[in-house]
């Protein structure tokens, strides 16, 4: 073989090899957004406002490869849900206890489901490069709750791509809230009901933090 047709095999397999070893992973690309929920608190009392921030530009960071990767435009599906966790009994329409706070600026609304299941669906604002979505509710019965701010790009996001994704692979995102904080995931011990207090301790990273799930306490 002559030596140029030897050097652009032996380049071709190099670059395949990179590429094949930067992909060797399971599952989907998983994108972390940042979320901040504020007060962190354990306790609130009847009365007290929870404000939930996402924002994050465009240069998004990848988990399985360890990179950034810019995606323009893309539609997140973010979904927020609050489940009463101190109770046996199902509450399908959670936000009942809640007044909920959203700006006009937002793409955000409360959504029933056929089920009767009712949460907060939309899509993030994007402007300059820049992802922002902010609410905020208010706290009206007491009791032990479960929140979680998740995103549907798994579920509901297929078709966008990003330059430098690994072929074959699908996409979903992860949400990383209030940084590296437990969020007082310990309450879903004091719940009766086996979901809480054992399948999702189970697997905490998995069925709680990647959700962005945080619990808390209503008090008089």
């Amino acid at each position: 073989m002559p030596l140029k047709y030897l050097q652009l095999t032996v380049l071709i397999l190099i670059i395949h090899s990179c590429t094949r070893k930067e992909c060797d992973f399971p599952g989907s690309h998983v994108f972390e957004i940042p979320a901040t929920l504020s007060a962190a608190l354990e306790t609130f009392r009847v009365g007290d406002t929870i404000t939930i921030h996402s924002t994050f530009d465009d240069m998004v960071y990848e988990k399985q490869t360890n990179k950034q990767y810019k995606l323009e435009n893309w539609l997140f599906y973010p979904e927020t849900i609050i489940v009463r966790i101190d109770d046996t009994a199902a509450i399908t329409d959670n936000f009942s206890e809640f007044d909920v706070l959203l700006e006009n600026e937002y793409d955000y609304n409360l959504y029933m489901y056929s089920s009767g299941a009712v949460s907060l669906v939309g899509q993030y604002l994007y402007e300059n490069n820049v992802y922002d979505l902010k609410y905020s509710i208010v706290l009206k019965k007491i009791g032990v709750y479960f929140f979680k701010h998740a995103i549907g790009l798994f579920e509901y996001g297929k078709g966008q791509t990003f330059e430098g994704q690994c072929r074959h692979t699908e996409v979903e995102g992860a949400v990383k809230l209030n940084g590296s904080s437990t969020n007082n995931i310990h309450l879903l011990s004091s719940s009766p009901d086996k979901h809480f207090n054992t399948w999702v301790l189970e697997k905490p990273d998995q069925r709680f933090h990647r959700f962005g799930g945080y619990c808390f306490r209503v008090v008089p």
